[in-house]
């Protein structure tokens, strides 16, 4: 727990962030230690205090160097001698403790001796999920992804080699190698991204092999760091190239990775940082993924029926969510594991940001976001319904998809909104105003299964003009809605991606009791089903869906095909939110 502390003997400019209850662990040695990020007002300051005497006498950190943002780490005998040393300066900005950081996942299964053999090649279901198979990384485009974590088991059978690769440590151990994992936690977020298509173990996101990589080991043996060792390493990242930072790791609230992401936003930096969102099944903030900024996205967790995942954070910095409940993937020693937490979420959120941007090497920060959350598929189950385009707290704009955010982007990159917190558009093309459709035709699919009063029912889908593409007038008269049978409708709708319109569905029932049971799939996506008492529900979605040359309309079930719970017609045949087999204690 923090608090903002006001001293009235720090002067007025300094900002002070200090942790309630005195010292903390050493992480190795258990020697209490406190550890001070002190951020002074220019790098003419930060310099002129480097080559003073004074460093001499205070204990300086100098394993982790931070003067790239005019800060340094300074060792207090305690948070008295820390409070009065700032009291005299006049060139402090900031005074932070330098907090615990920590892996955001658990172990949910693994075999005795720390290996699980696979005697073929597997296909993880968030892989399919994320819909990342098919599309290839394109080589030498010059996208880097950086990883943040445990370290990287170089050698490992189903991982990359170092050919493309380079990496560093800021870790507490000694000596702290990027290319060794003695936790695994690393190894595992990377299986995610990069494991090969080889015909063993598993696949990642990126399975070919091309994508260049940055290891930096910024967290030690037992899976913890400090908040200075991470700010490092995010800048060892943007200093090796890269264009994706993933950080499957977190800590407590904190001001100093806002002063980070301000100075690379100042500097006009396009790097992409995504964040685990936390394993805290509240809605508590986690840092770094919870910082307001354009350049990092929080990743919350769905398990593989697309449902919340139990711990998930949620809040409303959520940003974008992906599969982390179950995930197999690569850990030390030739071995495979299964493992939970929004830790597994984010690599497949960067990874997949990494794939789609080959493809436009030339886009922005903004263009690549913009992409991954016009086009995240809200999951449709009861009893959480959520618009398709709206963002929510539990899953952000929705589940990332690969297929779609490359669509989204378009022939070239266009220009999308950066901001995180408003529905993200891609902006009209100068001179598009033609109305006519500019790609194929995207698959939209409705089925009714009414209750006994079906004169009650009726329904339209519109165009961005308020024109009437469809309704229940023309369909109806060709196939009659009868009682208790199931209605099917299916049109090849118009896309226009070069200013993403969006077209309007609505369902009415003129009592006000709900039509019985309806769904609504677009691109074979589920945006809605309802089963419960309505007057109106009104939906809109997006037009975009150019180069599906090969997604024509498939056909409709047969009544004896659907769920068995749907025929009650009742609210409570939802999917529940809450597996009973939750473990009862949260992730570390």
């Amino acid at each position: 727990a923090f608090f903002l502390a006001s001293i009235a003997s720090l002067p007025a400019h300094v900002s002070a962030v200090l942790e309630k209850g005195g010292t903390q662990a050493g992480p190795d040695d258990g020697e209490k230690i406190q550890n001070y990020i002190v951020r002074f007002i220019d790098a003419e300051s930060c310099q002129s205090f480097v080559d003073t005497a004074e460093v001499q006498q205070l204990d300086v950190n100098t394993g982790t160097n931070l003067s790239f943002m005019n800060s340094q780490v300074l060792k207090f005998s305690s948070e008295e001698d820390a409070i009065a040393w700032v009291a005299k300066r006049k060139d402090v900005q900031l005074f932070v403790k330098d907090e615990r950081v920590h892996t955001m996942s658990e172990e949910t299964h693994n075999s005795q001796d720390g290996r699980v053999r696979t005697m073929s090649e597997e296909i993880p279901y968030g892989i399919e999920m994320v819909e990342a198979l098919g599309i290839e990384y394109v080589a030498d485009s010059g996208i880097k992804a950086c990883i943040i974590d445990t370290g990287y088991d170089l050698g490992h059978e189903d991982l990359p080699d170092d050919t493309l690769m380079s990496g560093g440590g800021t870790c507490t151990n000694d000596p702290c190698d990027w290319n060794e994992d003695p936790h695994s936690h690393g190894t595992h977020v990377a299986g995610t991204m990069t494991a090969l298509t080889n015909d063993q173990g598993v696949v990642g996101v990126v399975s070919s092999g091309s994508m260049p990589m940055h290891i930096e080991r910024g967290l030690n043996n037992e899976g913890s760091g400090y908040m200075s060792g991470i700010l490092q390493s995010m800048h060892n990242c943007v200093d090796a190239g890269a264009k994706v930072v993933n950080m499957s790791l977190g800590g407590g609230p904190t001001t100093i990775f806002d002063l980070f992401f301000a100075d690379l936003e100042n500097e006009g930096t396009e790097v992409l940082f995504v964040a685990a969102a936390g394993n805290g099944a509240d809605d508590s903030y986690s840092f770094p993924a919870s910082v307001d900024s354009g350049l990092m996205m929080s990743v919350a967790c769905v398990d593989i029926n697309s449902e919340q995942c139990w711990f998930s954070q949620y809040n409303d910095q959520v940003d974008i969510a992906a599969p982390g409940y179950g995930v197999k993937s690569t850990i030390p020693n030739d071995g495979y594991a299964t493992y939970s937490g929004t830790s597994m979420s984010s690599p497949h959120v960067a990874a997949v940001a990494a794939l789609i941007w080959s493809h436009h090497p030339t886009a922005t920060v903004a263009d690549i976001r913009g992409a991954l959350e016009s086009s995240a598929i809200q999951p449709g189950g009861y009893p959480d319904y959520y618009s398709q385009g709206e963002r929510n707290d539990k899953f952000g704009w929705g589940i990332v998809n690969a297929k779609l955010a490359l669509e989204a982007l378009g022939p070239s990159a266009p220009s999308i909104s950066p901001s995180p917190t408003l529905n993200p558009t891609i902006t009209i093309q100068p001179g598009s105003t033609s109305h006519q459709p500019s790609g194929e035709c995207m698959p939209f699919k409705l089925r009714i299964l009414p209750d006994y009063y079906t004169c009650e029912t009726s329904w339209e889908i519109t165009d961005v003009h308020g024109d009437v593409i469809a309704s229940s007038d023309e369909a109806f008269e060709e196939d009659p809605l009868e009682d208790g049978k199931l209605f099917e409708f299916e049109k090849c709708l118009g896309t226009y991606c070069v200013d993403d319109r969006k077209y309007t569905f609505v369902i009415k029932d003129s009592y006000g009791d709900g039509t019985g049971y309806f769904e609504i799939s677009v691109r074979g996506n589920l945006l809605k089903r309802e089963a419960g008492s309505f007057k109106e529900y009104k939906t809109s979605f997006s037009s975009c869906g150019a180069d599906y040359p090969n997604d024509v309309p498939s056909a409709m079930p047969s009544t004896s095909s659907l769920p068995s719970d749907l025929t009650s017609l009742g609210p409570s045949s939802g999917p529940s939110s809450s597996p009973s087999s939750n473990p009862t204690n949260l992730p570390s």
